[in-house]
């Protein structure tokens, strides 16, 4: 038995994204304008897949695809930001980041509406 916990958590540990600590953040247009940050473990060449489709973890059907803008090391993380821009005001966007290593779960946020509104943020 203890044999088989061990494998289970490796494999759970070889399954598991190379990113993690993501974030989104709004800054001068809400509506139409997103940044997504995360911290990349390992792998290379991240990318994120996003749209207005939920398609879970399968990055291939995802309407759009972009690299990093930027990455930063700092304090033992190393930090990619994505600037999505163009998107469309009051929708959901789903996403994921896959890398060399893995792909990450899928996450997804909400633009702001066009007109000022009430919103709730948890």
């Amino acid at each position: 038995m203890k044999k088989i916990m061990l494998v289970l958590c490796l494999m759970s540990l070889m399954l598991s994204a190379a990113t993690d600590k993501y974030r989104v953040v709004w800054q001068e247009s809400p509506e139409s304008e997103a940044k997504v940050i995360w911290n990349q473990i390992s792998g290379i060449d991240a990318q994120i897949h996003y749209g207005k489709l939920d398609h879970g973890q399968d990055a291939a059907f995802y309407a759009n695809v972009k690299s990093p803008d930027t990455a930063l090391d700092y304090k033992g993380m190393d930090n990619r930001t994505v600037n999505l821009t163009n998107l469309e005001a009051d929708t959901n966007y789903y996403f994921v980041i896959q890398d060399s290593d893995s792909t990450s779960e899928r996450y997804y946020f909400r633009t702001a509406p066009a007109i000022k509104a009430p919103f709730k943020f948890i």
